[in-house]
């Protein structure tokens, strides 16, 4: 049991470390800025609401810019012009959100 702890403990350091100075991950470094000890969705038991927050997370979100990365567009430009990234979509989709409770008639 001592060793497995000690290699645990050996893994988790390496982690932490590589997470700090690694060269990739630096849209997720600007939301989270350390290594956590549990993972944010350890709590959440929705598959699709972990899958979709993870993709936002990681900035691999289904954006023209992503689409433009991967070849599966043409262009990367917004509608007003600009570059679509999630950090330009985000601010413009919470200022167009109507906060008015969902209707059914």
């Amino acid at each position: 049991m001592e060793t497995f702890n000690l290699l645990k403990k050996a893994m988790e350091n390496e982690f932490k470390k590589q997470f700090l100075t690694g060269t990739t991950g630096h849209f997720h470094k600007s939301l989270q800025q350390d290594a956590r000890e549990k993972a944010w969705c350890a709590n959440e038991t929705n598959r699709n609401f972990i899958r979709t927050m993870s993709g936002l997370r990681s900035n691999h979100g289904i954006c023209k810019s992503y689409l433009m990365k991967n070849k599966l567009a043409d262009s990367d430009s917004c509608l007003c012009g600009s570059e679509e990234t999630l950090e330009h979509l985000i601010p413009v989709l919470s200022t167009t959100i109507v906060d008015e409770p969902f209707s059914t008639n």
